[in-house]
Protein backbone atom coordinates (compact mmCIF):
# COMPACT_ATOMS: atom_id res chain seq x y z
CA UNK A 1 0.00 0.00 0.00
CA UNK A 2 1.05 3.48 -1.12
CA UNK A 3 1.44 6.31 1.13
CA UNK A 4 -1.28 8.08 -0.79
CA UNK A 5 -3.19 5.06 -0.13
CA UNK A 6 -2.36 5.27 3.65
CA UNK A 7 -3.45 9.23 3.94
CA UNK A 8 -6.82 8.17 2.77
CA UNK A 9 -7.32 5.81 5.27
CA UNK A 10 -8.38 7.90 8.01
CA UNK A 11 -9.28 11.85 8.35
CA UNK A 12 -6.68 14.47 7.34
CA UNK A 13 -5.03 16.99 9.49
CA UNK A 14 -5.71 14.93 12.35
CA UNK A 15 -5.19 15.50 15.62
CA UNK A 16 -7.89 18.65 14.94
CA UNK A 17 -9.86 20.37 18.01
CA UNK A 18 -12.09 22.80 16.60
CA UNK A 19 -13.73 23.27 19.95
CA UNK A 20 -13.20 22.28 23.78
CA UNK A 21 -13.68 18.57 24.25
CA UNK A 22 -16.09 17.89 25.51
CA UNK A 23 -18.15 20.15 23.23
CA UNK A 24 -21.52 21.36 24.25
CA UNK A 25 -23.14 18.25 21.47
CA UNK A 26 -21.10 15.98 23.16
CA UNK A 27 -22.71 17.38 26.75
CA UNK A 28 -25.95 17.40 25.42
CA UNK A 29 -25.83 13.78 24.19
CA UNK A 30 -23.89 12.31 27.39
CA UNK A 31 -27.46 13.83 29.01
CA UNK A 32 -29.45 11.71 26.88
CA UNK A 33 -27.09 8.98 27.13
CA UNK A 34 -27.43 8.80 30.91
CA UNK A 35 -30.84 8.61 31.76
CA UNK A 36 -30.86 5.31 29.32
CA UNK A 37 -27.19 3.64 30.42
CA UNK A 38 -26.45 3.69 34.14
CA UNK A 39 -22.84 5.09 34.39
CA UNK A 40 -21.75 2.78 36.84
CA UNK A 41 -21.77 -0.49 34.42
CA UNK A 42 -20.14 1.41 31.66
CA UNK A 43 -17.60 4.04 33.61
CA UNK A 44 -19.57 6.56 31.50
CA UNK A 45 -18.86 10.38 32.97
CA UNK A 46 -15.89 9.29 35.36
CA UNK A 47 -13.54 11.68 33.55
CA UNK A 48 -14.74 14.54 30.87
CA UNK A 49 -13.02 12.28 28.34
CA UNK A 50 -15.47 9.88 28.72
CA UNK A 51 -17.87 12.17 27.68
CA UNK A 52 -17.35 12.99 24.49
CA UNK A 53 -19.56 11.21 22.18
CA UNK A 54 -18.53 9.96 18.99
CA UNK A 55 -19.33 10.33 15.54
CA UNK A 56 -17.50 8.38 12.89
CA UNK A 57 -13.77 6.66 13.14
CA UNK A 58 -11.73 5.89 9.87
CA UNK A 59 -8.64 4.67 9.75
CA UNK A 60 -6.64 5.93 13.16
CA UNK A 61 -8.73 8.98 13.62
CA UNK A 62 -11.89 9.35 15.28
CA UNK A 63 -14.34 12.69 14.72
CA UNK A 64 -16.81 13.35 17.75
CA UNK A 65 -19.98 14.69 17.16
CA UNK A 66 -19.03 18.54 17.71
CA UNK A 67 -16.47 17.93 14.57
CA UNK A 68 -13.22 17.33 16.96
CA UNK A 69 -10.62 15.17 15.22
CA UNK A 70 -8.44 12.71 16.85
CA UNK A 71 -5.97 9.81 16.86
CA UNK A 72 -7.26 7.01 18.09
CA UNK A 73 -4.04 5.71 20.20
CA UNK A 74 -6.91 2.92 21.25
CA UNK A 75 -7.68 1.39 18.24
CA UNK A 76 -11.00 1.43 19.43
CA UNK A 77 -10.36 -0.40 22.75
CA UNK A 78 -8.35 -3.02 20.99
CA UNK A 79 -11.06 -3.67 18.80
CA UNK A 80 -10.18 -2.80 15.56
CA UNK A 81 -6.49 -3.46 15.12
CA UNK A 82 -6.67 -2.84 11.29
CA UNK A 83 -7.98 0.58 11.48
CA UNK A 84 -11.54 1.53 11.66
CA UNK A 85 -13.38 1.32 8.60
CA UNK A 86 -11.15 -0.30 6.16
CA UNK A 87 -12.03 -0.64 2.62
CA UNK A 88 -10.79 -4.15 2.51
CA UNK A 89 -12.48 -5.17 5.51
CA UNK A 90 -15.84 -3.24 4.67
CA UNK A 91 -16.27 -4.80 1.58
CA UNK A 92 -15.31 -8.57 2.89
CA UNK A 93 -17.79 -8.29 5.37
CA UNK A 94 -20.59 -6.97 2.64
CA UNK A 95 -19.88 -9.73 0.53
CA UNK A 96 -20.14 -12.19 3.29
CA UNK A 97 -23.47 -10.75 4.48
CA UNK A 98 -25.14 -10.32 1.24
CA UNK A 99 -25.28 -13.86 1.47
CA UNK A 100 -25.94 -14.91 4.97
CA UNK A 101 -26.19 -13.44 8.18
CA UNK A 102 -26.07 -16.07 10.81
CA UNK A 103 -26.48 -19.49 10.33
CA UNK A 104 -27.09 -20.78 14.02
CA UNK A 105 -26.33 -24.26 14.51
CA UNK A 106 -25.92 -25.18 11.22
CA UNK A 107 -22.74 -25.40 9.42
CA UNK A 108 -20.87 -23.10 6.00
CA UNK A 109 -18.01 -23.26 3.99
CA UNK A 110 -16.44 -19.81 5.77
CA UNK A 111 -16.70 -21.91 8.94
CA UNK A 112 -14.42 -24.61 7.61
CA UNK A 113 -11.90 -21.95 5.85
CA UNK A 114 -11.93 -19.92 9.19
CA UNK A 115 -11.13 -22.89 10.97
CA UNK A 116 -8.29 -23.89 8.55
CA UNK A 117 -6.76 -20.15 8.87
CA UNK A 118 -7.01 -20.31 12.79
CA UNK A 119 -5.04 -24.19 12.49
CA UNK A 120 -2.93 -23.09 10.04
CA UNK A 121 -0.92 -20.35 12.72
CA UNK A 122 -1.65 -22.27 15.80
CA UNK A 123 0.91 -24.39 17.83
CA UNK A 124 1.79 -27.62 15.83
CA UNK A 125 -0.16 -30.22 18.55
CA UNK A 126 -3.33 -28.64 17.32
CA UNK A 127 -5.51 -30.55 15.16
CA UNK A 128 -8.97 -28.96 16.02
CA UNK A 129 -10.67 -26.06 16.63
CA UNK A 130 -13.79 -24.99 18.45
CA UNK A 131 -15.46 -21.72 16.55
CA UNK A 132 -18.21 -19.95 19.32
CA UNK A 133 -19.07 -17.05 21.12
CA UNK A 134 -19.62 -13.42 20.57
CA UNK A 135 -16.33 -11.95 22.69
CA UNK A 136 -13.16 -12.11 24.35
CA UNK A 137 -15.25 -12.90 27.67
CA UNK A 138 -16.38 -15.74 26.69
CA UNK A 139 -13.45 -16.87 25.09
CA UNK A 140 -11.25 -16.27 28.51
CA UNK A 141 -14.53 -17.62 30.68
CA UNK A 142 -13.97 -21.08 28.18
CA UNK A 143 -9.74 -20.87 28.47
CA UNK A 144 -10.44 -20.57 32.45
CA UNK A 145 -12.68 -23.76 32.98
CA UNK A 146 -10.14 -26.00 30.40
CA UNK A 147 -7.64 -25.17 32.83
CA UNK A 148 -9.64 -25.82 35.58
CA UNK A 149 -10.67 -29.20 34.33
CA UNK A 150 -7.64 -30.41 32.79
CA UNK A 151 -5.39 -29.46 35.96
CA UNK A 152 -8.46 -30.53 38.45
CA UNK A 153 -7.37 -26.94 40.49
CA UNK A 154 -9.55 -24.11 41.44
CA UNK A 155 -7.40 -21.16 41.83
CA UNK A 156 -7.09 -18.65 39.22
CA UNK A 157 -4.71 -15.61 39.94
CA UNK A 158 -5.05 -12.25 37.62
CA UNK A 159 -2.38 -9.69 37.86
CA UNK A 160 -3.88 -6.10 39.54
CA UNK A 161 -5.61 -3.81 36.58
CA UNK A 162 -5.27 -6.74 34.19
CA UNK A 163 -8.91 -6.70 32.06
CA UNK A 164 -10.40 -9.92 31.07
CA UNK A 165 -13.83 -8.98 29.96
CA UNK A 166 -17.50 -7.95 30.77
CA UNK A 167 -18.80 -10.90 32.17
CA UNK A 168 -20.20 -10.42 36.22
CA UNK A 169 -16.56 -12.75 36.75
CA UNK A 170 -14.42 -11.00 34.41
CA UNK A 171 -15.11 -7.34 35.72
CA UNK A 172 -13.76 -8.77 38.82
CA UNK A 173 -10.65 -10.19 37.72
CA UNK A 174 -7.80 -8.19 38.99
CA UNK A 175 -9.79 -7.05 41.58
CA UNK A 176 -9.33 -9.51 44.17
CA UNK A 177 -12.75 -10.77 44.25
CA UNK A 178 -14.01 -14.47 43.84
CA UNK A 179 -10.56 -15.10 42.34
CA UNK A 180 -6.97 -14.18 43.38
CA UNK A 181 -4.95 -10.88 42.66
CA UNK A 182 -1.33 -10.32 42.34
CA UNK A 183 0.57 -7.42 41.80
CA UNK A 184 1.36 -6.38 38.15
CA UNK A 185 4.66 -5.86 36.46
CA UNK A 186 4.36 -2.20 36.10
CA UNK A 187 7.67 -0.53 36.16
CA UNK A 188 6.41 2.86 36.64
CA UNK A 189 4.55 2.22 40.13
CA UNK A 190 5.97 -0.75 41.02
CA UNK A 191 4.26 -2.57 43.97
CA UNK A 192 7.82 -3.72 45.57
CA UNK A 193 9.43 -0.34 45.26
CA UNK A 194 12.78 -1.24 42.58
CA UNK A 195 13.72 -0.79 39.88
CA UNK A 196 13.71 -2.37 36.29
CA UNK A 197 15.59 -3.74 35.27
CA UNK A 198 17.77 -4.11 38.51
CA UNK A 199 15.19 -5.67 40.16
CA UNK A 200 15.33 -8.99 38.38
CA UNK A 201 11.68 -9.15 37.41
CA UNK A 202 11.03 -9.67 41.06
CA UNK A 203 7.66 -9.27 40.55
CA UNK A 204 7.18 -12.72 38.46
CA UNK A 205 9.82 -14.67 41.26
CA UNK A 206 6.27 -13.07 43.50
CA UNK A 207 3.96 -14.68 41.93
CA UNK A 208 5.81 -18.24 42.71
CA UNK A 209 5.35 -17.22 46.46
CA UNK A 210 1.55 -16.56 45.77
CA UNK A 211 1.15 -19.83 44.78
CA UNK A 212 2.82 -22.17 47.50
CA UNK A 213 1.85 -19.66 50.04
CA UNK A 214 -1.83 -18.73 49.25
CA UNK A 215 -3.25 -21.30 46.84
CA UNK A 216 -1.03 -24.43 48.42
CA UNK A 217 -0.30 -25.38 45.27
CA UNK A 218 -3.80 -25.54 43.76
CA UNK A 219 -3.33 -23.07 41.31
CA UNK A 220 -4.97 -24.12 37.66
CA UNK A 221 -3.88 -21.23 35.41
CA UNK A 222 -2.29 -17.42 35.72
CA UNK A 223 -3.98 -14.70 33.32
CA UNK A 224 -2.80 -11.87 32.36
CA UNK A 225 -2.47 -9.04 29.46
CA UNK A 226 0.38 -10.61 27.13
CA UNK A 227 0.84 -6.41 26.96
CA UNK A 228 -0.34 -4.76 30.09
CA UNK A 229 -2.52 -2.06 28.80
CA UNK A 230 -2.17 0.67 31.49
CA UNK A 231 1.87 0.37 31.92
CA UNK A 232 3.24 -2.29 29.47
CA UNK A 233 5.42 -5.36 30.12
CA UNK A 234 8.92 -5.52 29.93
CA UNK A 235 11.37 -7.48 28.47
CA UNK A 236 11.86 -10.66 30.22
CA UNK A 237 8.52 -10.93 32.07
CA UNK A 238 6.70 -12.90 30.35
CA UNK A 239 9.31 -15.99 30.01
CA UNK A 240 10.56 -15.47 33.91
CA UNK A 241 6.46 -16.12 34.16
CA UNK A 242 6.16 -18.93 32.62
CA UNK A 243 9.06 -20.62 34.20
CA UNK A 244 7.05 -19.72 37.62
CA UNK A 245 3.71 -21.99 35.83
Amino acid sequence: MSKKDLNTLGYQNAPNIVVTPPGPKSKAMFQKIQKLIPQELYGLGRTDISNIIWESAKGDTVRDVDGNVYIDWTAGYHMANAGHSPPQVVEAVKNAISKIINTANWSHELRYEAAKKLLSISPSKLDTVVLGGGSGTEATLAAVEAARFFTKKNTVISLYTHYHGQSTVGQWWGRNINLLAAPSCNCDNCSFNLEYPDCGLFCAEFIEQVIKDQTHNNTAAIILEPWARYHGTPDGYLTKLRKVC
